[in-house]
Parts: C-alpha cells; sequence; structure tokens
C-alpha cells in the first residue's frame, strides 16, 4: 500500500486519465495471471491497490488487500494491510469505519515501529474527525513517542487538545507541528483560528503573540525556500 496521505488520513491525490489507468491496470492484471510466485504476487497486488486508489476505485483496492490479509498469517503484514484498508476508507470520507481497521492493526503483536506510528496517528485523526477527542489525545502522544521528529501527530493532538477544551495545551501541540515541518501550513491555520476565536489565550499563554509570529515566520520562510527552488552551488 502507498505511504499514506495523512495522516492526514488525509491526501487527494491526482487521478489518472482514464487511458492511462486502464492500460496500466491492463498490463498488471496480466503479469498477475502468469505470475505464480508469491512474493512477486504480493508486489503486483499492492501495485493494483495503489492504482485503484487513486482513480476512485477504493472498493476494487479494498478487495484486493482483504484477500492479501486472509491470505497471510505474518503479523508485520496483517498490519500493513489492515493500514491500507483503514487509509482506503478514509479516502471515502468513512472515519468511523477506518478507526475499526487501525484498531485492529494495534492489536496484533510485533507490528513493525512505522506502521504503529501511523496506525496510532491516524486513528487519533480519525477519533478527531468524529470528536471522539478524548480518544484521539491517547493514540496522538503513542505515536508522538514513537517517533517525535514527526509531524502529523503533533498536529493531531493539538485538535484533540482543543476539542476538548485544553487550548493552552493545544497551543504548544500546533507550534511543535509547525517546526517539525513548517513546509505544512495547516498547524498554524489550526492555531491562527483557535487564537482568533479565544482571545482570552492572550492572557493564559505567555508571549503568544511573539510564538504566532514565530511560527508564521517559519511557515513563511519554508514556502520561499519551497518556491526557489534548490540554490545553485558556488565554487570557491
Amino acid at each position: 500500500m502507498a505511504k499514506p496521505h495523512r495522516q492526514r488520513s488525509s491526501a487527494d491525490p491526482l487521478t489518472p486519465r482514464p487511458a492511462t489507468t486502464e492500460t496500466a491496470e491492463a498490463a498488471l492484471l496480466r503479469r498477475l495471471a502468469y505470475c505464480t510466485h508469491p512474493a512477486e504476487r504480493r508486489h503486483l497486488t499492492l501495485e493494483l491497490v495503489v492504482l485503484y486508489s487513486y482513480s476512485g476505485r477504493q472498493a476494487e483496492a479494498m478487495g484486493h488487500l482483504r484477500r492479501l490479509l486472509e491470505g497471510t498469517g505474518d503479523a508485520a503484514e496483517q498490519a500493513d494491510y489492515l493500514l491500507g484498508l483503514g487509509q482506503l476508507m478514509e479516502q471515502v470520507g468513512d472515519h468511523a469505519g477506518a478507526s475499526v481497521f487501525y484498531e485492529e492493526g494495534l492489536a496484533l503483536p510485533r507490528a513493525p515501529t512505522d506502521t504503529r506510528y501511523l496506525l496510532h496517528n491516524n486513528l487519533g485523526y480519525c477519533l478527531n474527525e468524529v470528536h471522539r477527542h478524548a480518544e484521539a489525545e491517547g493514540h496522538c502522544r503513542a505515536a508522538i513517542a514513537i517517533d517525535p521528529q514527526r509531524y502529523n501527530a503533533h498536529k493531531n493532538l493539538g485538535v484533540a487538545l482543543e476539542g476538548h477544551g485544553r487550548c493552552a495545551e493545544a497551543v504548544a501541540a500546533y507550534v511543535q507541528a509547525v517546526k517539525c515541518n513548517p513546509h505544512d501550513p495547516r498547524a498554524l491555520q489550526h492555531l491562527e483560528r483557535m487564537v482568533a476565536a479565544h482571545p482570552a489565550l492572550a492572557d493564559a499563554v505567555t508571549g503568544l503573540a511573539a510564538t504566532l509570529q514565530a511560527c508564521r515566520e517559519r511557515v513563511l520562510a519554508a514556502r520561499r525556500e519551497s518556491t526557489a527552488g534548490p540554490r545553485p552551488k558556488l565554487s570557491g
């Protein structure tokens, strides 16, 4: 399965042109029809899942992932397939359904570290989407404990804390998200909306105005860096 959008859960990939999709699908199906090696069949099936995911055919993608899930006894592979199934459910807006798959994945032993991070983070995101913020907080914190350098869990923790009224704590989570990845402006956008909606935060959080400005400057600098592209190396 492709790397998640989300956690956000969440991204909206560009859909390939129909002719390109049909040609790629036909080629993959032909290769699958003649392939007998299990590892190669798995690889081709996952390519087909990604193709269907990108072309809005999530139900077909889920069917292939379910068959892979049913055909393996390896807990690490099962966790990856359950993560993929949850991501596909997110793509069609079914956050409650996605949560079920993420919870099943977390119940498995020996899931790879990266997969566990994504299961916790994506589950936190989905629980926020259905307003179960107190539960979301625990999963966001679990993801952060696995990898504190990654952006999404900090952002999702901010949403969870804000959602159950702990706005001063949410400020810290959003600020940390900006520090981890200033190229993604969503944490700053959450922070700005929350500060605008709760003027009393200016008194509750010391130096809030300066902190907010520093976040804006980080995001602006990252945007300029992205626009400028790689700089040529100077000799000497």
